[in-house]
């Protein structure tokens, strides 16, 4: 019988930036991934089984998808103990068309990855995966938008100087975050 490793995913990111959107795909739902989906009310699990790249080995991918809405945040950030311990991947999103709300993103992103380093023995084995959402194929080309990514892109790798995750950034939408979804 083959080992089965767990793997914890967390998808966290304010509301309204595709994030169960990206965990329907990620469970292969595509189908049920471009309908207009009800705010997440606190955190989703679901698990789910791949296997590994290059491997036999089969992968229990257990995704918690947070909600976003600033009441469910606050929650998070003074629970944190149930929510942000023995992770192996974060999924960060940021709904790059929302410029508006950048600094809050920044924000909360900056207020979890404190968490994740207080709750985390070795911050340098977990993968973090920033993805620039919904930047979709009519917008790629857009000089705004290459600014806009290019600003983001920036910004967060000056987040992360002060830390050790391993990081990788994204530009997705739903239509190439299924390229992307390898992240087990």
């Amino acid at each position: 019988m083959s080992e089965i490793i767990e793997k914890k995913v967390i998808l966290v990111g304010i509301d309204n930036a595709g994030k169960t959107t990206i965990l329907n795909t990620m469970k292969k739902e595509q189908d049920s991934a471009v309908y207009d989906l009800k705010p997440t009310k606190g955190v989703n699990i679901e698990e789910f089984k791949t296997i590994e790249a290059f491997s036999t080995k089969e992968t229990s991918v257990i995704v918690w998808d947070f909600g976003g809405q600033i009441q469910y945040r606050m929650q998070y950030l003074q629970e944190a103990e149930k929510y942000f311990v023995e992770i192996d991947r974060v999924i960060y999103v940021i709904d790059i068309q929302d410029k508006n709300r950048f600094e809050e993103t920044f924000d909360y992103l900056m207020e979890i990855l404190k968490l994740i380093r207080g709750f985390n023995k070795d911050e340098s084995k977990i993968d973090v995966m920033v993805f620039l959402h919904k930047l979709d194929p009519r917008l790629v080309n857009d000089p705004q938008y290459k600014e806009r990514s290019k600003y983001l892109q920036e910004k967060i790798k000056n987040i992360f100087k002060l830390y050790k995750f391993k990081l990788t950034v994204f530009e997705t939408s739903i239509f190439t975050v299924f390229q992307k979804i390898e992240v087990i």
